[in-house]
């Protein structure tokens, strides 16, 4: 994370589109001087309840760039192979894993969530949706593991600032 204020601009950040969701302004920019943008990211920054940025803040702008999908899932990979069942786990587990996670990336695709971005709020409604979808208990409780298994791989390799699946539980089993 970085911070730009009005006197150390060195590089000049085009703003190529924003959009305000749940009370987050979000940028896609380029980096580059004059109108030509160089390179691709998004940008966040958090809004009051008015959709405004905080008083305080007008001079400087805190902006972070957050992690692809890909290097997620890389990461997760990487994750799967040196620490699952210390690196000795089964072909069954690992594709089982694999499964899961995509299963929930693609939920957080359609709903058009960003997987840097979730919350417990989301994993709550990710958990509904399995209940829903009439699936039993440890089916339900081994998903969740595998999403916190992917959010442990990614908070290791600082691409979240949290995992979002501690403290959800599976529900029991009737």
């Amino acid at each position: 994370m970085f911070v730009i204020n009005s006197t150390s601009l060195v590089q000049i950040t085009v703003i190529l589109r924003t959009k305000i969701w749940r009370g987050v302004l979000i940028c896609w920019y380029g980096l580059g001087k004059g109108s030509r943008a160089r390179g691709k990211g998004m940008a966040i920054r958090r809004l009051n309840k008015d959709n405004r940025f905080p008083r305080g803040n007008r001079a400087r702008a805190a902006v972070s760039t957050l992690p692809t999908v890909k290097a997620m899932v890389d990461c997760f990979e990487r994750y799967l192979n040196l620490t699952i069942a210390d690196g000795h786990a089964s072909n069954d587990t690992v594709k089982t894993y694999r499964s899961r996670v995509h299963q929930f990336l693609c939920w957080c695709k359609e709903r058009e969530l960003y997987p840097a971005l979730i919350t417990k709020q989301n994993v709550l409604e990710y958990r509904k949706h399995l209940v829903d979808g009439e699936k039993t208990s440890p089916t339900i409780r081994l998903s969740l593991l595998a999403i916190k298994h992917f959010y442990t791989a990614c908070l290791a390799e600082k691409l979240v600032k949290e995992n979002p699946v501690v403290g959800v539980k599976a529900p029991r089993s009737e």
